[in-house]
Order: structure tokens, then sequence, then C-alpha cells
């Protein structure tokens, strides 16, 4: 509750700060730098764009999902300006579930 639903496409124009979204994992790594888990989640299996990256900080409880499946992410809309980056990203996520298709 109190999460507001955007696509991954709608990220962009999104003024939101808590936000749900669904999408297909297209990469997962851990990012060395930020400590973190990255999870690129993208609308349609098939294309590499539009996408956002998840990043879940505390591994905890989180089922670390597979490239291809499909999941619901909850957490906090960001957009990350560094260099060589410029993508928008749910940063915490609070919670992720995998889905059945």
């Amino acid at each position: 509750q109190g999460y507001a639903p955007v696509r991954i496409a709608e990220f962009s124009s999104n003024s939101e700060f808590r936000v749900v979204t669904e999408g297909f994992v297209k990469d997962v790594y851990f990012d060395e730098h930020e400590k973190s888990l990255h999870i690129k989640l993208v609308e349609d299996p098939l294309k590499p764009e539009p996408f956002v990256i998840c990043e879940v900080r505390n591994l905890g409880d989180v089922i670390i999902p597979r490239q291809g499946n499909r999941v619901r992410v909850y957490g906090t809309a960001r957009y990350d300006p560094q260099l060589g980056r410029g993508w928008h990203e749910v940063n915490p996520v609070l919670t992720l579930a995998v889905l059945k298709r």
C-alpha cells in the first residue's frame, strides 16, 4: 500500500517517490563499488530498452531472480546521474517478488 504503479517506460516522466513496477530480468550482477545487487528490468524480454535498474542493498530474504524471470519490485524511484549511468532506478528495493508468467 502507498506505492504508485509505474511502467518501466514511464519512469522518465514519473514524479512518484514510492513505486511498484514489473518487468523481465535482463541482467543480474553485484556492483562491487556500491556493494549492492543490481537487477536490470525491461518491459519486453526481446528488447534492451526501456529499462530500469533495481538496487538491492540488503539481500536478507530476497530471492535472487534469474535472467528471464518476470518480477514485481517495490521501492524508491530515483535517477542516477553518475557518469556512464544516467538511468532510472528503484533504489533501494524494499520488496521483490518473482511472478508466474
